[in-house]
């Protein structure tokens, strides 16, 4: 339906909040909507010597075929343009959190993988029942469910001394089909642990993470800082590797 004034502005809005598509990307194709889409002027192919042709016909030349197309079931009328847009899924929400924290002198990433495999089942006593198998994989759960809340297995060939990762294979509380992954990693003047959740995705809604297994988080990790500055200075960097 034609109109006599044009908003870029607010259309942009409303359709970066319908599609879920960043307004960067919608507003220069709203930008363009005030050109007409349709040729309906050939005087400059014609002053240019060009021979206007059908798609169908163009297609053929294009793909070298020499036989006439074949006859489609449905045939929309000559002037008409069909145009099929299927706005994206809303991409779910992810979470990616880092803390920094300070490791004991001659101790490296390894080492605090280690160190938070045997201090997660003493932490959360009480709480979680954490149980971490001879293969590393650490899983996370209560006594009345069977499935775990969480499950934690080291990355093949992705870890060394300075890098300890781990993925989020599964659980109650994890999204189906997504793997996010956590992170030791060393840094800096290598006295800095920097510990990390990417692209992990909750199975609860995001405001009831945001108020329950976000702050949980946020409390095991900063207890696990305060752990490694009670932990004493080793005398030489640790050599195990997960």
């Amino acid at each position: 339906v034609p109109v006599r004034f044009f908003s870029p502005g607010f259309s942009t809005l409303w359709v970066s909040l319908i599609t879920q598509t960043p307004r960067e990307l919608v507003g220069p194709l709203v930008q363009s909507l005030k050109h007409e889409m349709t040729a309906r002027d050939h005087r400059l192919a014609k002053l240019a010597g060009l021979r206007l042709m059908s798609v169908r016909e163009a297609l053929r030349l294009a793909l070298g075929e020499s036989a006439p197309a074949p006859a489609l079931s449905i045939r929309p009328p000559a002037s008409a343009l069909v145009v099929s847009i299927v706005p994206p899924r809303p991409a779910r929400s992810l979470v990616r959190s880092v803390q920094r924290m300070q490791l004991p002198l001659g101790c490296d990433a390894a080492w605090a993988s280690a160190e938070y495999m045997r201090w997660l089942p003493r932490a959360l006593h009480g709480l979680f029942g954490v149980a971490v198998g001879s293969d590393g994989v650490c899983l996370f759960g209560v006594s009345f469910l069977r499935t775990p809340l969480l499950a934690l297995a080291p990355r093949t060939g992705s870890n060394t001394a300075d890098q300890a990762v781990f993925d989020v294979e599964s659980g109650l509380l994890v999204a189906p089909m997504q793997r996010g992954r956590f992170e030791l990693r060393q840094v800096l003047d290598e006295r800095t642990l920097i510990t990390a959740i990417h692209d992990f995705a909750p199975r609860l809604p995001w405001l009831l993470y945001r108020c329950t297994q976000a702050v949980f988080h946020g409390w095991v990790m900063a207890a696990f800082a305060r752990h490694l500055r009670r932990s004493p200075a080793t005398s030489a960097p640790a050599s195990g590797h997960n």
